[in-house]
This record gives structure tokens, C-alpha cells and sequence, in this order.
């Protein structure tokens, strides 16, 4: 069994996508896979801030108009 990320259980990224078909791919390559090849993951390990519209492939998603859910659009 492949190793999941220890950023998993505080990811929004991971709480997000786990409700939406089309990115369970992204956790499982990424969250569930080869984590430290996740943007997410390198900015977090660094110590550095990780934008909530970060996705795991290092693409930024864009926020909708009047909407609090940065992960929306891509």
C-alpha cells in the first residue's frame, strides 16, 4: 500500500476533492500516492505559507466572483 501524506487529515485541497469525481484522481496520485511530488506538500515541508487555491499539481485555481471556495474553477 502506497504511503498517504502526513498533511492529509489538515489538507483542503484533500477535503474538497474527496467530494468531487473528477479530482479523485489528484489524491490518489497525489495525497494517497507519490506525495512529495505535491506542490502542497514541498511549500508546507519548507515552512512556507500553502494558498488554499493551490492545487497538488502546482496550478493555481481561479476564484469565482462572489465565491469563498477558491478551489471552484480551474
Amino acid at each position: 500500500m502506497a504511503k498517504e501524506c502526513p498533511y492529509l487529515a489538515g489538507c483542503p485541497f484533500y477535503d474538497f476533492a474527496r467530494l468531487k469525481g473528477t479530482q479523485r484522481a489528484l489524491i490518489v496520485a497525489f495525497c494517497k500516492g507519490m506525495y512529495t511530488s505535491c506542490a502542497r506538500y514541498e511549500l508546507r515541508s519548507a515552512g512556507k505559507p500553502v494558498p488554499k487555491s493551490l492545487w497538488p499539481d502546482g496550478k493555481l485555481a481561479k476564484q469565482d466572483a462572489g465565491s469563498d471556495n477558491s478551489f471552484a474553477a480551474l
